[in-house]
């Protein structure tokens, strides 16, 4: 089969909206092999859902931090 880089890519944003809209897989067939092909609509992670909880870090109440002075330590 021989085609254009558009006509590919033409093709292929077709298959990935029906992907998208029915759920149906794709399949390719290569060489007497069908193999299944499945993407996804899947939304990014937040970097904020990524973040490690750690437990230990601050001791006592993190609210307490908001009200320490500084001026004492401060040198510019």
């Amino acid at each position: 089969m021989e085609g254009t880089a558009t006509q590919f890519r033409r093709l292929a944003r077709r298959l990935l909206a029906r992907r998208l809209a029915t759920g149906d897989s794709i399949n390719a067939r290569r060489e007497r092999r069908v193999e299944v092909v499945l993407a996804a609509h899947t939304e990014p992670d937040s970097s904020i859902d990524r973040l490690v909880r750690r437990s230990d870090v601050i001791v006592g109440d993190p609210d307490d931090l908001m009200h320490v002075d500084w001026s004492s330590e401060w040198r510019p």
